[in-house]
């Protein structure tokens, strides 16, 4: 079995299941009703991946294959119940519309109009937050419109101070509270967010992704992230 996820910036993801390569590769070069809008497609499967990317290249779509993505997930009582304490000098929150710049700002995969997408996601989904003495916002963690925990950032400053576990464990129990799963996506050379998320309670799931971003046929001035870049701050 093969899986699409296209796209899901803006829009709700469109899921695509396919046991038949051929005829989906058909499909998706022959459908002139799908115009390719610029976002992010998750693929699920090689066979999966190997079409969709000769379609892109036949059809003359800027594009650029990411990273391998391992699916991980926790369960409540999978998460630690010790050393998740915040420091006195700082207070959790949830996101703000004012905090939109900031978090796109410091975001290594955000892509055009990824402001109306992040303000979407704080207005809508789950979020935590810290912020120091003053006031500023130091740390973040998200939600994805197709659910799974993401954009996880602590500014220099302020690492190694168990601040992102600490936002992790917190948005996964407001993530399992409303009974939804609490599951990310870990770039499998990010080994810092492996080890992070897997002392939060998070197990593999043994389910692979690849993600392709794309900016339809005309944009050509979009910096795409290296897969050494880490996704998880």
């Amino acid at each position: 079995m093969n899986y699409f996820q296209m796209p899901e910036l803006l829009n709700e993801p469109l899921p695509l299941f396919t046991t038949d390569v051929l005829k989906c590769r058909n499909f998706l070069l022959l459908n002139d009703n799908f115009n390719w809008p610029y976002g992010i497609y998750r693929v699920v499967g090689s066979e999966a991946l190997s079409v969709l990317s000769e379609v892109v290249l036949e059809k003359g779509i800027n594009h650029r294959i990411g990273p391998n993505l391992h699916l991980f997930h926790v369960r409540n009582d999978w998460l630690p119940t010790t050393g998740f304490s915040l420091p006195s000098q700082y207070q959790e929150g949830v996101l703000l519309s004012s905090d939109v710049a900031t978090v796109v700002d410091e975001w290594t995969y955000a892509i055009m109009d990824a402001e109306d997408y992040v303000k979407y996601l704080i207005d809508n989904f789950p979020s935590v937050c810290i912020r120091d003495d003053k006031g500023i916002l130091v740390g973040w963690f998200l939600q994805h419109t197709f659910g799974t925990l993401g954009i996880l950032h602590v500014k220099d400053a302020h690492r190694h101070r168990g601040l992102a576990k600490y936002m992790v464990r917190k948005l996964s129990e407001k993530i399992l509270e409303n009974n939804q799963y609490a599951y990310v996506n870990i770039p499998e050379t990010n080994d810092v967010s492996r080890k992070l998320h897997e002392r939060c309670g998070f197990r593999i799931t043994g389910a692979t992704s690849k993600i392709i971003y794309i900016l339809g046929r005309d944009s050509g001035k979009y910096n795409f992230p290296t897969d050494k870049q880490n996704i998880m701050k």
